[in-house]
């Protein structure tokens, strides 16, 4: 009885260490707009989303944001982040920067990459900020934002 009690606990331990699956997911699209109509739909985009700006450099085509609060609300941190796999954890808070890096292509045409950084932070069992993956729930929103700005209908 002794060893089956200890088996199941184990059992309940080592999944709780599995790692969960990262999606792959989308970080750059093509728009058919040239560089500065671009820019211009990316810094819209910024604003509509509140996103709060750290660094801006037009002319290196970049745009940093400073780390936001996406959400302190576990079943809607599953939403825009993979979680890390502990035991009995419970995360309080999901943040968010994001940098953007436009580029102009041939033809002009300009590509958007996002990249995200995040963090949750886990109360139960570390009390400490854990680097959480992104499902591309954030990249979509910008890139859905991106085209109705640019009024694209169609991605190259």
């Amino acid at each position: 009885m002794k060893t089956m009690i200890c088996a199941a606990f184990g059992v309940i331990v080592l999944a709780g260490c599995a790692q969960p699956e990262i999606p792959i997911i989308e970080k750059q699209r093509r728009f058919a707009a040239d560089y500065d109509t671009t820019w211009r739909a990316v810094i819209a985009t910024v604003a509509e989303q509140s996103y709060p700006i750290n660094a801006i450099e037009k002319d290196s085509g970049i745009v940093a944001t400073e780390e936001m609060l996406v959400t302190n609300r576990t079943q809607e941190m599953r939403e825009y982040a993979v979680l890390p796999s502990l035991p009995f954890s419970v995360w309080q808070r999901l943040t968010c920067r994001l940098n953007f890096f436009v580029h102009a292509d041939a033809n002009d045409a300009t590509t958007v990459q996002v990249n995200t950084a995040m963090r949750a932070y886990e109360s139960n069992m570390t009390g400490a900020w854990h680097s959480a993956s992104s499902t591309g729930a954030i990249e979509t929103t910008v890139f859905e934002s991106l085209r109705n700005h640019l009024h694209i209908t169609t991605d190259n």
